[in-house]
């Protein structure tokens, strides 16, 4: 047993003078069971091997650890395993192991308010966690943009507050992935709102990131409302002057977001602007406040639909049918509910023979306007409407039968409940 022992010890020091690929876990088994001394080992190796053993006892119980960290006193010794624990983080981040990544944030961070004569310390180590190689190793797991990585990370960008702000930032501007944007962005909604008017004004002063604010504003008009959005209302609305129509109608759907029906002078104005995009997220907007003076408008672009552009007519036919589904089964004097109208309507401009679908002479209607007034009758419609969308569901020449079936289901769903 003896000469065996010997033989391993022989054998661990020349690995250890060998530069042999993956020798570092053979060393650091013959350490655990005393055939050759930690010290003999080189300075990187030792390294190496002592991160490993803190990083099992992270992973195995940080609750102990940072709690006998909570009760040190001494600043010399504070600073010792701080710097300790701060080693372990980017090992722990490279295992994607962030909930103790996390935990010893939050014991920074209690130590900041609750240890007057360590505050300063602790202060230094967050803002080591916040640059560096420790905020290099989460930003760059976070823009990998995998969902439970990014969810895992955010507490801890979260935690650090306005220091964690210059990666954020970075990852909102440079990332071209949609979701790594979305998650920047609720971080900074939280953290500092004012600091996505910032990003947005410098995209838009650079002149060649329309893809980006685009991505940005589309990101803000999804977000859960929180508050955060009355801060961004000046830059948005500078916005709505853009010359990009597209940045001009996601523009206006974070304007929506922020000033609902305040805004309803703004978007009867918008419902004559030159392109089509932002004239449809006009009417969208006012048709969500059910804006009267707008349903008076879009009756009477339905009625004169000769009065709207050709290279307009079809698409902004069928937005203006699609809205009234959001004003309900209102009555309009001298021409009945907006049910009755949609049924007039279609019972004016098609012909639904036993063996075929024709478009009346001279008053043709395009699929996508049928289907359009069946979503309208979906939101708002009753029994009065099951006898044409069950023909238009039915018929072997319906454009739209998909979409009859969905406002059939409606109405039977509203008469039940």
């Amino acid at each position: 047993q003896e000469k065996t022992a010997e033989l391993a010890k022989q054998f661990a020091h020349t690995l250890n003078l060998r530069e042999v690929v993956g020798r570092e876990s053979i060393l650091e088994e013959y350490v655990k069971h005393k055939l050759i001394s930690l010290e003999h080992l080189p300075k990187e190796i030792q390294h190496q091997i002592k991160l490993e053993q803190i990083t099992k006892k992270v992973l195995e119980d940080s609750h102990s650890i940072l709690s006998q960290f909570d009760k040190i006193d001494d600043e010399a010794k504070y600073l010792r395993v701080a710097q300790t624990l701060l080693a372990v983080i980017p090992e722990l981040s490279r295992r994607d192991q962030f909930e103790p990544i996390h935990a010893i944030v939050r014991c920074l961070i209690k130590h900041t308010s609750e240890k007057q004569h360590l505050a300063n310390q602790a202060g230094q180590m967050l803002d080591e966690i916040s640059k560096g190689e420790i905020a290099l190793a989460l930003k760059g797991k976070f823009l990998m943009g995998r969902k439970e990585t990014c969810q895992a990370i955010a507490p801890i960008f979260l935690e650090l507050g306005p220091r964690a702000m210059p990666q954020l930032v970075s990852m909102l501007v440079r990332s071209q992935d949609h979701f790594v944007r979305k998650g920047a962005c609720e971080i900074i909604s939280q953290v500092d709102p004012s600091a996505l008017s910032f990003v947005l004004e410098k995209l838009n002063e650079k002149g060649s990131e329309t893809r980006s604010i685009i991505d940005i504003l589309h990101i803000l008009g999804e977000m859960e409302s929180d508050g955060w959005e009355q801060s961004l209302a000046g830059t948005v609305l500078s916005f709505l002057n853009h010359e990009n129509p597209h940045i001009k109608a996601e523009a206006l759907r974070v304007y929506f977001r922020i000033k609902g029906a305040e805004g309803k002078t703004l978007y009867l104005d918008l419902l004559n602007d030159r392109d089509i995009v932002v004239q449809e997220e006009a009417i969208q907007c006012l048709a969500r406040v059910k804006s009267g003076t707008a349903l008076g408008k879009f009756l009477e672009m339905l009625k004169n639909p000769e009065d709207i552009p050709s290279d307009k007519q079809d698409q902004l036919e069928a937005c203006l049918y699609r809205s009234l589904g959001f004003f309900g089964n209102i009555e309009r004097p001298g021409m009945g509910t907006l049910e009755d109208f949609l049924l007039k309507t279609l019972d004016s401009k098609i012909s639904l023979g036993r063996l075929r679908l024709s478009t009346i002479k001279r008053k043709a209607i395009k699929p996508k306007v049928i289907g359009a007034i069946c979503e309208a009758l979906g939101k708002m419609g009753t029994s009065k409407s099951r006898g044409i969308l069950e023909k238009l569901k039915k018929h072997k020449d319906s454009p739209c039968p998909n979409k009859a079936e969905k406002a059939l289901s409606e109405i039977a769903a509203r008469e039940v409940g």
